[in-house]
């Protein structure tokens, strides 16, 4: 093989790598902002519920949820998590997709007007091309319950 050939065959190989490279990054950065997305969608939903929730709206939290939660039981039994709301962080966010079925799990803070906090996880499935939520939990501190319970007695 003179040197002329052998040089040919280097470049063939290096262009071929950085086109694999190229190619590869274009996936990556694709897939990276759908997760993007999908992460700012799943919060929105979640964000929207606690507001939805602290203004009683029972038809936007329907809207907002499977069919599988009773939302006006929720929100009326335990309105101290949706009173005095002010926003809630993401600390976790999973998105998974199996079988054509995208599912997501959230867990954040929640905060509030009132200066207390609390925490979140919410079980989020895609139906219709549309985030709703399928489960949530709620922990917020003692006192925050017991104030309101007695704003309630008063």
């Amino acid at each position: 093989m003179n040197k002329q050939t052998h040089l040919k065959s280097i470049l063939r190989w290096v262009f071929l790598w950085c086109f694999m490279l190229l190619l590869a990054s274009v996936v990556l950065i694709s897939t990276g902002c759908t997760c993007i997305q999908q992460f700012g969608e799943v919060e929105t939903t979640v964000r929207n519920f606690m507001l939805a929730g602290e203004a009683k709206d029972f038809d936007k939290l329907d809207d907002l949820t499977t069919s599988s939660m009773d939302c006006t039981t929720l929100v009326l039994d335990n309105y101290y998590f949706f009173e005095n709301y002010e926003d809630i962080h993401m600390n976790s966010i999973q998105v998974e997709t199996s079988g054509g079925q995208s599912r997501a799990y959230i867990a954040g803070v929640t905060s509030y007007t009132d200066g207390y906090e609390g925490s979140f996880e919410a079980y989020l499935m895609k139906r219709g091309g549309v985030w709703k939520i399928d489960g949530i939990k709620f922990f917020v501190d003692p006192e925050k319950v017991r104030k309101f319970f007695q704003g309630t007695n008063s």
